[in-house]
C-alpha cells in the first residue's frame, strides 16, 4: 500500500495570468507541525526560489514527483483563512490575479525580496537565488539573573567587595525584582555604568541576550475617549442606509460627499460601533498614510482597546 504524505497548496509571487493557481509542494517532516493555511513559505519555482503562500494543505500518495518546500518565514501565519476567501472573491468580482488580491492584505515588509549570488565551485560556478523578506526587528538587550535568589544574596553579601557599591546595588535592584530587565532599565535605576554590568556577567551572577520586540508607536500614549455626537439629519440619512444593509446582510456600496470636517469620519465610527456591539469586525482603509495617524486616534479614543 502506497504512503501518504503531507502537500501544501502554494501560490507563488509571480504575478502572471498562466500561473495564477496554486502548485503542490511536498511537506518536510521537520516543518510539519510549522506549516499552516496561511503560513509564508520559500519554495523552488523553475531555476529559482520565491516566496509563496500556503492556501490549503492535503495527503498525496507516494510516487508523485513533487519538489519540497524549503523553509517557512513565520511562526503564526500572517494570512488567516478568511483573507484568503476574501482574496478569491476578490479575484473572481474584480478579475484580477489571486497572488495580487493577497499581497493587498499584506504589509509591504512581508513582500519577498530575491537576490542572485553567484558561488565558484572548483573550475564551475552557479547561481544561487537567495529569498528574504523586508521586515526590521528592534532588539533590546535584556539582563537575565544567572543565579537563583538565594545565591544572589550569597554573592552580594559574602563575595563582592565592600568597595564594590555599584555592583552591590545592581545586584539589589534585581533581588527586589528578580526577573529580566532592559540594559536601559538597569542603567537607569542603578545610575550606573555598561562596565559595571560588564563585570556582573563575567562574574557569572547576570548573563545578556538580545531579543526582539515589536513596535508599537501607541504604547506610551493615552487616548481621551469620546462619545457618540447628535448625528444631523443628513447624517443619520447615511446611518440610517448602512445599517439597513448591514441587518441585511447584503454587500452594497455607500459614497459619503462632503468638505473637510462635515462629519463623514462620526458616521463611519458610529456604523462600525453598530457592527461591533454584533459581535462582528470592521476594517478601515485609510486613503493616504499620512492621515494614518489622526486617524487612529479618532477611532483609539471611540473604541480603545478593540483598534488593531
Amino acid at each position: 500500500m502506497l504512503e501518504k504524505h503531507r502537500c501544501a497548496e502554494v501560490i507563488v509571487e509571480v504575478p502572471a495570468r498562466n500561473i495564477n493557481r496554486p502548485f503542490d509542494y511536498l511537506i518536510p517532516s521537520h516543518l510539519n507541525q510549522h506549516i499552516q493555511v496561511g503560513s509564508r513559505v520559500i519554495v523552488p519555482f523553475g531555476p529559482r526560489k520565491t516566496q509563496g503562500y500556503v492556501l490549503g494543505i492535503k495527503e498525496v500518495t507516494e510516487g508523485q514527483k513533487l519538489k519540497n518546500i524549503e523553509r517557512v518565514l513565520d511562526e503564526i501565519p500572517p494570512l488567516t483563512p478568511e483573507f484568503i476567501d476574501l482574496a478569491k472573491w476578490m479575484s473572481q468580482e474584480y478579475v484580477c490575479l489571486l497572488i495580487t488580491a493577497l499581497q493587498a492584505m499584506l504589509p509591504a515588509v512581508l513582500k519577498s525580496k530575491t537576490e542572485k549570488v553567484a558561488k565558484t565551485k572548483g573550475d564551475s560556478s552557479e547561481v544561487e537565488y537567495i529569498v528574504t523578506d523586508r521586515i526590521t526587528k528592534k532588539w533590546v538587550a535584556m539582563l537575565n539573573p544567572s543565579l537563583s535568589l538565594e545565591e544572589l544574596i550569597h554573592f552580594r553579601d559574602e563575595q563582592l567587595s565592600p568597595k564594590a557599591k555599584k555592583q552591590k546595588e545592581i545586584l539589589q535592584f534585581f533581588i527586589e525584582n528578580y526577573q529580566a530587565h532592559s540594559v536601559q532599565d538597569v542603567l537607569a535605576a542603578c545610575e550606573t555604568t555598561r562596565s559595571t554590568i560588564q563585570a556582573l556577567i563575567d562574574r557569572g551572577c547576570l548573563s545578556l541576550e538580545q531579543v526582539d520586540t515589536y513596535r508599537d508607536p501607541y504604547q506610551h500614549r493615552e487616548f481621551e475617549a469620546s462619545e457618540p455626537l447628535p448625528l444631523t439629519m443628513e447624517q443619520e440619512q447615511a446611518y440610517t442606509q448602512i445599517i439597513e444593509a448591514v441587518e441585511a446582510e447584503k454587500s452594497t456600496t455607500f459614497l459619503l460627499h462632503g468638505v473637510t470636517g462635515s462629519g463623514k469620519t462620526e458616521v463611519y465610527l458610529q456604523s462600525i460601533s453598530y457592527v461591533l456591539e454584533q459581535g462582528k469586525e470592521a476594517i478601515v482603509l485609510v486613503p493616504e498614510i499620512s492621515l494614518t495617524p489622526q486617524m487612529v486616534e479618532r477611532f483609539k479614543g471611540r473604541f480603545g482597546n478593540q483598534v488593531a
